[in-house]
């Protein structure tokens, strides 16, 4: 059996949440780790037949960002047909076969079962940002969504993948924006309307809360605003962010709620 990339342990799991993604602004897919990670992908399922890739490098292989740096390819397997003595995989077993497509030759998880399976086992920024990623890209609907989580029973993770799939939203245009809505889900603020007309809440605005009379916008680093919370731009109360308040969260549910969202 040839050698795996990021070879490791083989580990066995019915489900159960992985540990916290590194969300570091660098830990953001690169298309050089999505090659290799790719190549890790087909060395697996040829080294063992009857695996699917699935969760998260599932995602990467349909092209989804994925804010986590990857080690060990995920791959599923049904229960009885397992076998161990795999490396550099994490073998998640389950009862029935999941849905599939061919990419390249390698089995992975069809995108509504991947964009599932990430939102029961990854924090809601991770989570969110695959879905969001998907429903923008037209990969998958709301719908099909709606009924993968449905099929997905009470298992493990599935009230927090159901309220992911609940809030997704193909308008968010990048994981940035994903991100920030996730955080705001995270903290019980209001979630606001996206990408509203320029002549509603002014330009270069990506967050609207109309009821509030506040806007948001993500800026890069070292543009937000020092010392006043917000801005007034007409009659808008805007509050500006960048990538690592995003990240970190507490900064803009603070910042919001000082311009009056929560």
């Amino acid at each position: 059996m040839p050698a795996l990339l990021h070879a490791g342990p083989v580990q066995t799991t019915t489900d159960a949440p992985t540990s916290r993604p590194d969300d570091r602004a660098g830990a953001w897919w690169a298309p050089a780790r999505e090659d290799r990670h790719r190549q890790a992908c087909a060395r697996v399922v040829l080294a063992v037949p009857g695996v699917t890739v699935s969760h998260a490098s599932a995602a990467a292989l349909h092209g989804l960002p994925v804010p986590v740096r990857l080690g060990a390819v995920e791959v599923t397997r049904v229960v009885h047909r397992w076998r161990p003595g795999v490396r550099g995989a994490l073998v998640r077993v389950v009862r029935r076969p999941p849905g599939a497509v061919v990419l390249g030759g390698v089995p992975v998880t069809s995108v509504a079962r991947t964009v599932v399976d990430v939102a029961r086992t990854r924090p809601s920024p991770v989570a969110l940002t695959v879905a969001d990623a998907a429903l923008r890209a037209g990969l998958v609907s709301a719908e099909e969504l709606d009924e993968e989580v449905d099929r997905a029973g009470a298992g493990p993770g599935v009230r927090a993948a159901r309220r992911v799939v609940a809030h997704a939203d193909g308008r968010s245009r990048s994981p940035e924006e994903s991100v920030s809505r996730a955080r705001l889900l995270e903290a019980g603020v209001a979630l606001p309307v996206l990408h509203p007309s320029p002549t509603d809440a002014g330009p270069g605005v990506a967050f609207w809360w109309p009821r509030h009379g506040a806007a948001g916008r993500l800026v890069p680093a070292g543009h937000a605003a020092r010392g006043h919370p917000w801005t007034v731009e007409g009659r808008v109360r805007v509050v500006a962010w960048t990538w690592a308040d995003a990240l970190a969260g507490a900064p803009v549910v603070a910042r919001l709620g000082a311009a009056g969202v929560r």
